[in-house]
Parts: structure tokens; sequence; C-alpha cells
């Protein structure tokens, strides 16, 4: 599961500071915020896609179905290079 370090803290109780000595100890890589917001972004990559590109919803449409903000499914779609569909009157 992908946590950021204050995430973690509050779960287990262990002072971030602590955690992070933890980690480098066992060799194990801390991912930044940014680096977790990318990966879980990445997840849904397949899904936005599909709806957005294959059955071409709106970004609207995909917020008012699926629950993912139009500006995260920007976002997610910018991640990979791609520009979303512009839709003349997406409210109506």
């Amino acid at each position: 599961m992908l946590k950021t370090p204050f995430e973690i803290q509050k779960e287990i109780g262990i002072s971030t500071k602590d955690l992070e000595l933890l980690f480098n100890e066992n060799n194990i890589k801390l991912l930044k915020l940014p680096d977790i917001a990318f990966n879980k972004r990445s997840k849904d990559f397949e899904k936005i896609y599909h709806l957005h590109i294959n059955k071409r919803l709106s970004l609207n449409e995909i917020y008012r179905q699926y629950g993912y903000s139009p500006l995260y499914s920007k976002r997610v779609l910018k991640d990979r290079g791609i520009d979303h569909l512009n839709f003349v009157n997406q409210m109506k």
C-alpha cells in the first residue's frame, strides 16, 4: 500500500525520523509524496483512458459516474503524454 511517512506514523506510532532511519538501515527506498501520487495516478490510467478515449465520455461524465474529478483525470492522462478530448457543452 502506498502511504506517506506521515500516514505510516499516524497508523503505527513511529516518528517519521525513526521510520526513515529504519528504512535506510534495511535498504528500503522511501518514496516522496510526488512519487506516491504519480504511482496512484498510474493505477487509474487504464480505466480513465478507456472511459475518456475509447468510450468518449467527457471528463464531467467520468466524474459524475465514477468519481474521478476532471482535474485528476486530466493529470492522469497528462502523465502519459495524452491530451484530453475537448467536448462542447459538457454540462447538458
